[in-house]
């Protein structure tokens, strides 16, 4: 009997999510850095996967919201990633600025959530 494989770990799974989401919205390492809270080693580490986020943790908390913006923006955008990065650097009058300079701050990052969370139920 061949032995049944083990599923990926909470950990693994959100941060090869936060793989895919920097690389479909092209967030550099810094920025990872800041939104997550952790340092640019570490966000470099991350990226070589030979770190990942633990489960429970602030910057793994962090990043399931990055994740759900990751996915509203999918959603509405499809997997244009031209068009998801242009939404991120435009100015935005319902946040009342550029979404991505907010998401350094959590108030920032879950007002953007909340945006397009909003917007995508309506």
């Amino acid at each position: 009997m061949k032995p049944t494989p083990q599923a990926p770990s909470p950990s693994t799974l959100v941060s090869n999510g936060i793989l895919s989401a920097c690389n479909d919205l092209n967030l550099p390492g810094k920025v990872v850095a800041r939104i997550l809270g952790i340092s640019e080693a570490t966000a470099s580490r991350l990226r070589k996967g030979t770190w990942k986020l633990q489960e429970g943790s602030k910057a793994y908390e962090l990043a399931l919201a990055l994740l759900r913006i990751h996915h509203a923006l999918k959603s509405k955008m499809g997997d244009n990633r031209e068009r998801m990065r242009a939404w991120l650097r435009e100015r935005n009058v319902a946040l009342g600025g550029v979404p991505m300079e907010l998401l350094d701050r959590i108030q920032g990052l879950f007002g953007v959530l909340f945006l397009l969370e909003r917007k995508e139920a309506n």
